[in-house]
């Protein structure tokens, strides 16, 4: 046993082994690193109007689906429907392309701000606690929180007149 307290003395005393070169060695100089895929510069309106394409055809797919299950009953709890699937399934992808290791261009806050606005917020705000994404950054997480609490409010308030026009 003592042995083994004299060899465990040892090792706590010898001085950690240093490396023979330095860690970042192979590190390129600039401070961007190079990817296999570099990313293509984008300017960011480019980038908002080719999601807000890529969302309005799912929203129209989904709400024509909506019509073919439902019938053309409900028309706009079948597009705030259509609105928030989509907006879930993109920031799901907005999710997955943060998680690449490539240098991706991602989807811009700006663009969940405009989807928010057009109904989506439930979608964003399940999408963030889905896909874990975007939780901790509360800049980012109370303007959809807010949003659907107005759009609440605003359901509430022109209910009884959605319902008598239907």
């Amino acid at each position: 046993m003592s042995e083994y307290k004299d060899l465990l003395q040892k090792a706590y005393e010898q001085k950690p082994i240093q490396p023979s070169s330095p860690i970042h060695k192979n590190r390129p100089r600039n401070k961007k690193f190079k990817h296999d895929t570099p990313a293509k510069h984008i300017k960011k309106s480019q980038l908002i109007s080719y999601y807000l394409g890529l969302f309005l055809i799912i929203v129209f797919v989904l709400y024509w689906v909506s019509e073919i299950l439902i019938g053309k009953d409900f028309s706009l709890l079948r597009f705030l429907g259509a609105i928030n699937i989509a907006s879930f399934i993109l920031f799901g992808s907005d999710k997955m392309l943060a998680a690449s290791k490539h240098q991706i261009t991602r989807v811009p806050e700006m663009f969940f701000y405009i989807i928010a606005l057009a109904g989506g917020s439930l979608g964003i705000i399940l999408g963030a606690q889905a896909f874990h994404h975007k939780t901790l950054k509360m800049r980012f997480m109370i303007w959809p929180v807010l949003i659907f609490l107005v759009q609440l409010v605003l359901i509430a308030y022109f209910w009884p007149w959605v319902v008598l026009t239907n």
